[in-house]
C-alpha cells in the first residue's frame, strides 16, 4: 500500500444497500457528481445495468468516470484487492478522495469463497486505512442472499443512503469479524492417509515435497512450481512463529490440492496476515503470504490453543478417479481464520 493520506481525506467505507433502480441512483449519483465537481478521480466498478444508469444520468460528463464491469474486476479477494490499491496508487498527489463504487460478485460463489470474500470487505479497513480512497460498496437486495447483506453491515463502518452517510450499528471490528467467520467455518481433520512432512529448517525440502505430491495428484509444470513456492512462504512463515519444528502435511480432495503446516508451539501475532501489500519503503514478515494468498485459489492461516496452522487449496484437473471428500470432523479450537 502507498505511503499517504491526508487530513482532509481520510478513508472511508461505506456500504449502499439498495431495492431499486431508483435508490441506487439516489445514493452514487450525488457520490460521483460530488467527487467530479471537486475534481476528484472517480472509478465506478459494478454491473452493466448499473453502469448504463449512472451513464445515462451523467450524460457528457459520464466521460470522467471510469467504469468497469464488475465481473472482470472481481476474482479471487487477493486479485481484487490488488486491483483497487492499484488504482489508489496511481493518484499519488489527490486533490482529496479518490473515489470508488466498488460493488462485489456475489453469484456462482461456494459457501467458502462467500465468506473469503466477506473477509476482504472487512480487511479493506485495515490495508486502505491509510489512504485517501473512499470506498461506497453497493449490495442490491433483490437478488442477494440475506446473509450477504447481513454481512455488509458487519463488514462496513457506515451505510451510504440517499440522505447521506450513517454509522453502521452492526459493525464489527476487522479481528472480531474473523473470529466470527471462524466459528462459522472450522477446520476440518487431514485426512489420515495425507503424505507427511517433518519440517525443521529445509525449505528446499518442502518445496520438492510440494512439487512431488502435486505431481501426483494431477498438477505438473509451472502449476505445480508456483504452487511449491506458494507452500515454501508459508511453511516458513508459520514456522517462524515460535518454537524449532512444524509438520507439514498434503492430500487432495476433490478438484483441489491441500497443503497444511502446523507449528503446536507456534502463535500468530498479526490477525491479517498477508493482506497487505508489500511495500518498497520496508518489509514486513508476512510478505511472502502475499505471494501465496495470490497463486492459491483458497489460504486459512490460525492461531489458538493448538499453536498456528496454515491450510492452502490450490485447484487441480479431475482425473477419473475421485480424491478423498471427506471433510473429516471440526477440529476443536481450530478457529482464527486470516
Amino acid at each position: 500500500m502507498s505511503e499517504r493520506g491526508t487530513a482532509d481525506a481520510a478513508f472511508l467505507h461505506e456500504a449502499c444497500v439498495y431495492r431499486s433502480a431508483g435508490e441506487f441512483l439516489a445514493t452514487t449519483l450525488p457520490f460521483v457528481r460530488d467527487g467530479l465537481r471537486l475534481g476528484e478521480p472517480v472509478l465506478a466498478v459494478t454491473t452493466p445495468a448499473n453502469i448504463e444508469l449512472i451513464g445515462r444520468a451523467l450524460g457528457p460528463e459520464a466521460d470522467r468516470v471510469e467504469f468497469v464491469d464488475a465481473h472482470s474486476w472481481y476474482g479471487t479477494p487477493l486479485a481484487t484487492l490488488s486491483a483497487y490499491d492499484r488504482y489508489v496508487a496511481r493518484w499519488t498527489e489527490p486533490a482529496g478522495h479518490v473515489r470508488v463504487i466498488g460493488e462485489p460478485v456475489w453469484s456462482s460463489r461456494t459457501d467458502r469463497q462467500v465468506i473469503d470474500l466477506q473477509r476482504y470487505e472487512s480487511v479493506l479497513n485495515v490495508v486502505f486505512a491509510s489512504s485517501p480512497a473512499w470506498i461506497v460498496c453497493p449490495y442490491d437486495t433483490r437478488v442477494l442472499d440475506p446473509a450477504v447483506v447481513i454481512g455488509a453491515r458487519r463488514t462496513h463502518p457506515a451505510l451510504a443512503t440517499s440522505r447521506g452517510r450513517v454509522p453502521s450499528s452492526e459493525f464489527l471490528a476487522p479481528e472480531a469479524f474473523f473470529l466470527a467467520c471462524d466459528d462459522t467455518a472450522p477446520l476440518s481433520d487431514a485426512p489420515p492417509d495425507a503424505a507427511v512432512l517433518p519440517f525443521a529448517g529445509d525449505l528446499g525440502g518442502v518445496r520438492r515435497f510440494a512439487t512431488t505430491q502435486a505431481v501426483l495428484h494431477g498438477v505438473a509444470g509451472e502449476p505445480a512450481v508456483l504452487f511449491a513456492a506458494a507452500a515454501g512462504e508459508a511453511v516458513a512463515y508459520v514456522a517462524d512463529r515460535g518454537g524449532d519444528r512444524a509438520v507439514v502435511r498434503m492430500w487432495a480432495n476433490r478438484g483441489e490440492i491441500v497443503l497444511e503446516v502446523l507449528n503446536a508451539a507456534g502463535h500468530l501475532p498479526d490477525p491479517f496476515p498477508g493482506y497487505r501489500p508489500p511495500s518498497l519503503l520496508r518489509s514486513q514478515p508476512d510478505d511472502g503470504l502475499w505471494f501465496t494468498r495470490h497463486v492459491c485459489e483458497f489460504v486459512e492461516i490460525r492461531s489458538g490453543e493448538f499453536g498456528a496452522v496454515a491450510r492452502l487449496h490450490f485447484p487441480r484437473p479431475l482425473v477419473g478417479h475421485p480424491a478423498d471428500v471427506n471433510p473429516g470432523t471440526p477440529v476443536p479450537g481450530l478457529r482464527r481464520t486470516h
